[in-house]
């Protein structure tokens, strides 16, 4: 007899429902994050430095952690996952030496970078003048911690994801960014315009933080292990190099604006990255819970090699992403005025800095 075709499983779209939840909070945190820093700095020297100080952390951690993590470590647990007991414990192992080594490994590469960045800093923004140079050299050495912190938060976000404990990890950038509000609010009265990065630094802190208890009840138990000789290490390692290259092409794209908008107007930085996280909105509210909530459910069905099965997750996936998708990028081109003076027209965030903003936006909306 024919075996029905399946549809599009609830499963997944459950999880993306409660991934879109917390999504939904953070993304609001998130305006509330940006309205503050608006409100506060305005789009000028302080926020173009504070932008620019994490071109280098954010590369740092997209090549070397979101590369191996995000897109090699999941399909790899599920199938250790898929064969049992032994190869549950197989994957715990796997989870810890690669904690070890993104920390170590991290760590290495974050001291040398602290005494390059003196070096590096004036290449990625050269319009800046000395005073937006030395500040985002600051800024810069202190946001080199969080890598390291991201880097062991994500396999453990890997391991829970994979495990579909969707509720620690969908938390996790709600946390993030309730520190970066936080270094805003308390830390910047305390330590001055340093206590902006040793936000973002808590976000991490608290990023880990929050997924370790539910990596506990699910029998992850981290223990320090120095080592590739685990065969799923050098799986993960073959995932990873080819995605390099994807990721490298984003980061260029991030460079690019980082370097082209130091030369503009004091504030184009500002505008260009407030822009880009109103854009995010949607794409964090539908494209990636989706994507993320899928993720599992693609991977073992992969592990077990049910191709129609994986095939009805994945178009029933990006049938959802577009329904919803394509009439939020309308609604942000026509509407990207009003969006930016109501979320960000506020304290130092004046008429210009709007204007400047919503042009920027109307033109990201279109990649929606």
């Amino acid at each position: 007899m024919e075996r029905p075709r399946p549809e599009l499983e609830p499963q997944p779209v459950r999880a993306a429902a409660l991934i879109a939840l917390s999504g939904l909070l953070s993304r609001a945190l998130g305006l509330l994050r940006d309205r503050l820093f608006a409100h506060t700095f305005g789009a000028g020297d302080v926020l173009d430095a504070y932008f620019a100080a994490y071109r280098i952390p954010d590369l740092l951690y997209n090549l070397l952690v979101v590369g191996a993590l995000s897109a090699a470590f999941v399909p790899v647990a599920s199938q250790y996952f898929a064969s049992g007991e032994h190869g549950r414990a197989s994957a715990f192992r796997m989870a810890s030496a690669l904690v070890t080594l993104a920390v170590i490994l991290l760590s290495v590469v974050a001291l040398l970078l602290f005494f390059l960045v003196p070096v590096l800093i004036p290449f990625f923004v050269p319009g800046f003048d000395a005073e937006r140079v030395a500040l985002t050299i600051r800024f810069t050495r202190i946001m080199l911690l969080q890598p390291i912190l991201l880097g062991a938060s994500s396999v453990v976000s890997g391991l829970l994801l994979t495990l579909r404990r969707f509720a620690a990890y969908a938390a996790a950038p709600v946390v993030y960014n309730l520190g970066i509000i936080a270094g805003l609010l308390v830390l910047v009265p305390w330590l001055g315009l340093s206590g902006l990065a040793w936000g973002v630094v808590l976000g991490a802190l608290g990023h880990l933080a929050v997924q370790l208890p539910s990596a506990v009840r699910v029998g992850f138990r981290f223990r320090p292990m120095l080592t590739v000789a685990h065969a799923g290490i050098r799986r993960v390692s073959h995932l990873f190099f080819p995605r390099i290259v994807a990721l490298l092409a984003g980061q260029a794209g991030s460079v690019i604006v980082t370097v082209l908008g130091s030369g503009l107007l004091t504030g184009s930085i500002s505008a260009y990255l407030l822009a880009e996280n109103l854009q995010a909105v949607p794409i964090g509210l539908v494209g990636v819970p989706l994507g993320i909530a899928a993720f599992p459910f693609l991977a073992a069905a992969a592990a077990r090699q049910r191709a129609e099965e994986f095939t009805a997750i994945l178009f029933g996936t990006l049938r959802l992403t577009l329904f919803i998708a394509l009439p939020a990028s309308v609604f942000l081109v026509l509407l990207r005025a009003q969006i930016v003076r109501v979320v960000l027209g506020t304290g130092a965030f004046d008429w210009e800095d709007t204007r400047t903003t919503f042009t920027v936006l109307g033109i990201l909306a279109l990649a929606v």
